[in-house]
């Protein structure tokens, strides 16, 4: 799930089998394409320490976007508060897969 700090509005959502940096790349490519970010908005990504978004393959892409890459603390939830506070909300829901 990507989202805008600043809006509160989710820019994007995927759910995959795997996590794989190649599917991140794809993810936020999208997602700066659809939201028309530009190398001179200065955009910033704030993300967990998962492999993905630790991988190569995304810095590399978000590097040729323009796009800096920021990360929280190992197991600090606070400093992502926003996706967390969303997950919690879509876990809870009676529509959230039982499985």
């Amino acid at each position: 799930m990507a989202m805008d700090v600043w809006s509160m509005r989710s820019i994007g959502v995927e759910v995959h089998e795997c996590e794989a940096g190649e599917l991140a790349k794809n993810f936020f490519d999208r997602i700066c394409r659809d939201e028309a970010i530009r190398k001179e908005d200065a955009t910033v990504l704030d993300s967990d320490n998962g492999a993905p978004m630790r991988s190569s393959t995304l810095a590399a892409k978000m590097s040729k976007l323009g796009v800096s890459l920021s990360f929280t603390r190992p197991g600090v939830s606070n400093d992502n508060a926003f996706a967390e506070s969303v997950f919690r909300t879509m876990k809870y829901h009676e529509s959230y897969p039982s499985r």
